[in-house]
């Protein structure tokens, strides 16, 4: 800048350039300062990129900071910047797009993307990965863009799409609050897309520890555990009341225990032998008067959520188990009962 005529410009009060100006050092101080003596709570200072364009359009570039070094054969290189583009002039409706990209293996590329609809980290496919850290943990949160997977708590190992760890807990929680809510929610949703494997090759979920794998659940629903055994809480100090449960004699007699097909497996397997299965039907356990095995659950649509207005009975088998247990006990008394009579008249 050179004229005696921009020299003026800058002197006087709301300057305008009207040609490219460079601003060069020899060092490391600041090329540029705007400073704003203003005690107002509005910005200040501020940088303006405005595109005065007579005929806008969508995706005209609106601004760009370009960011730019030498690389070691002295060549010109951008190695960053960060622009803005018009997604939408239309009045009334206007979008626009910032764009981040960086240079990587000698390439220009998106890094964020963030527009009126999405946010978009790594738009170009790049093997840029994402992380986040927290207080005490490096890997808080991190795709892997090379491998195509997710780590939680730790970086994600190449055979499991989402990797879960906790460095303080022997747990793994999830939980979704939706006390305002009437819709259902799922605290958590394993889900094939793809396919129905119902089979046990595939899995649901797979619990392990470094000696052994402690639970599997089978992709046909099927809940497998090392050491077979399933309790719950049961502690006396957690309950009152206790008392011994009446007769359950007439429930397990008038229980109908049937053999049946499930119809997904017959529609998805076609008919076979090896898919009967042992067990009750809820509306019959309902007429036999145990009303209280029976859990009636809205019928959702898997891919809203929405209720379908229909309802599908389940039972409690836990309890029956229980009954049917009782009824056994009452069968024994009865059996010894006998048992003492008949010993009686053999010995008159």
């Amino acid at each position: 800048m050179t004229r005696a005529s921009d020299t003026a410009k800058l002197l006087g009060a709301g300057a305008t350039i009207l040609d490219g100006t460079t601003i060069s050092t020899a060092d490391n101080t600041e090329q540029l300062t705007l400073t704003s003596t203003d005690a107002d709570a509005n910005a200040g200072p501020e940088i303006l990129l405005d595109r005065n364009s007579s005929s806008p359009a969508d995706s005209d570039r609106v601004g760009k900071f370009t960011f730019k070094g030498r690389n070691d054969a002295n060549q010109t290189v951008e190695y960053g910047n960060i622009q803005s583009r018009i997604t939408d002039a239309s009045d009334g409706t206007e979008d626009g797009r910032i764009i981040i990209q960086n240079i990587i293996a000698g390439d220009v590329a998106g890094v964020m993307e963030s527009d009126g609809t999405e946010t978009i980290f790594n738009n170009n496919s790049k093997d840029l990965d994402f992380r986040v850290e927290s207080d005490g943990n490096a890997n808080m949160l991190v795709v892997d863009a090379g491998q195509n997977n997710v780590g939680i708590g730790t970086s994600p190992v190449s055979t499991r799409i989402l990797h879960v760890q906790s460095n303080t807990a022997a747990y793994f929680n999830t939980m979704i609050d939706h006390a305002s809510s009437s819709n259902n929610v799922y605290g958590l949703d394993i889900f094939f897309s793809g396919q129905s494997p119902d089979n046990n090759t595939s899995e649901f979920l797979r619990c392990r520890d470094t000696g052994a794998i402690r639970l599997h659940i089978d992709s046909d629903g099927d809940i497998l555990n090392h050491d077979n055994s399933y309790g719950a809480i049961s502690d006396e100090k957690l309950k009152e009341q206790i008392a011994d449960a009446s007769s359950q004699w007439d429930d397990i007699k008038a229980l109908k225990v049937r053999k049946f097909k499930m119809k997904d497996d017959v529609s998805t397997k076609g008919d076979s032998d090896d898919l009967w299965k042992l067990g009750v039907v809820a509306q019959e356990v309902e007429t036999a008067g145990m009303n209280n095995l029976i859990k009636n659950k809205k019928d959702l649509d898997p891919d809203t959520n929405e209720e379908l207005g229909t309802t599908t009975k389940t039972v409690k088998y836990s309890i029956l188990y229980m009954k049917a247990v009782k009824a056994l006990q009452e069968a024994m008394t009865r059996i010894e009962t006998l048992e003492a009579k008949v010993t009686t008249l053999e010995n008159a």
